[in-house]
């Protein structure tokens, strides 16, 4: 689905209305989820678990966090294996990704992208999951998402927050894009992740509401380096993401000239005919198709040439934030190795 704009935009009277006649439904949504994670009692494995989620429902960042998370514990000699729902697959796992086998169509795009990285497992059943990644000789696993999801014990939990939205209009979904509770979400939180400029307070807002809670801020920067050969030149840009307009400004800010954009659904799998489409637009424009790496995770392999991925990474804003992190990752690695 597209992201609504009521979700964010709560000033108008047409904004104000739909959230209003959706109430209804996001107090049945709260009662199941209530009800769903009271029912449930967290399986607490031998193994330090971090999961890396959000509160809103569409793109906040979690997949680069969890991949600088991960790369940072491979710096430290940790053997990590990411551990994920496939949202979007096929497959209900548990089973290793492998990118040179699977599609997105099978294991779901995020995954594809964690493979690049480290081990990746997906499994609907994450306990399931964790212990295959156990069994593997994982040292941590690193959970993409799954905060709201209370079957395995988590030893440490960020929530990511994109601070162009923060988190919208603050009501569940699908009156908004909460997918519980703000107050209840912030409080199972160890940690908190402000990704890009704080355009909407939120780290005066948590400070005020939880003040105990650490907050680290970080920015997603391209990587120039792994750019294709037309950088920088004409583009046109499409995107099946939450935020596609985020995309489109990275590449305006990288020069070059952005002919013109694309924007579908969050998790789009592309049909054959509007490749052929952007592909025709391309040779007319002679301009570079350009796309977000999960967007290109999508494509089929066979339509993937000609259409070049903007690779982007995780960058925490200060050394000292960096530093803070490494410790927090050794603390739980040593307090799991004295247990054991």
């Amino acid at each position: 689905m597209r992201t609504p704009s009521f979700w964010y935009r709560n000033t108008g009277p047409f904004h104000r209305l739909c959230g209003f006649l959706l109430s209804p439904l996001s107090n049945l949504y709260g009662q199941c989820h209530q009800a769903r994670t009271s029912s449930t009692t967290p399986v607490d494995l031998s193994i330090p678990i971090f999961c890396i989620g959000n509160l809103i429902l569409g793109g906040a960042g979690k997949t680069p966090t969890a991949i600088a998370i991960a790369t940072q514990m491979k710096e430290l000699g940790l053997n990590v294996h990411f551990l994920s729902r496939g949202y979007g697959g096929a497959l209900k796992g548990p089973l290793k990704v492998d990118p040179q086998i699977h599609s997105s169509r099978q294991v779901g795009d995020e995954p594809l992208l964690l493979s690049q990285t480290a081990p990746t497992w997906i499994s609907r059943d994450r306990v399931q999951g964790a212990k295959k990644a156990m069994e593997a000789g994982a040292d941590v696993i690193v959970m993409d998402d799954g905060f709201q999801n209370n079957s395995l014990q988590k030893d440490c939990s960020f929530v990511v927050i994109d601070g162009l939205n923060g988190f919208g209009n603050m009501r569940l979904f699908p009156a908004g894009p909460l997918r519980e509770p703000l107050q209840e979400g912030l409080k199972r939180a160890q940690v908190a992740v402000i990704v890009g400029e704080d355009k909407q307070n939120v780290q005066q807002y948590l400070k005020r509401n939880h003040p105990d809670l650490p907050i680290l801020e970080a920015i997603l920067v391209p990587e120039l380096a792994k750019t294709p050969a037309c950088f920088p030149k004409k583009f046109i840009g499409f995107a099946g993401i939450a935020f596609p307009k985020k995309f489109f400004k990275t590449l305006e800010s990288l020069g070059g000239k952005v002919v013109e954009t694309h924007s579908y659904s969050d998790h789009h799998q592309y049909r054959k005919r509007e490749l052929s489409f952007l592909k025709k637009r391309s040779r007319k424009e002679k301009a570079c198709l350009i796309t977000t790496e999960k967007d290109f995770f999508r494509l089929p392999k066979k339509h993937q040439k000609g259409i070049f991925p903007l690779p982007i990474r995780l960058e925490w804003k200060s050394i000292s934030q960096r530093k803070w992190l490494k410790e927090l990752i050794l603390s739980y690695e040593n307090e799991t190795a004295s247990e054991n």
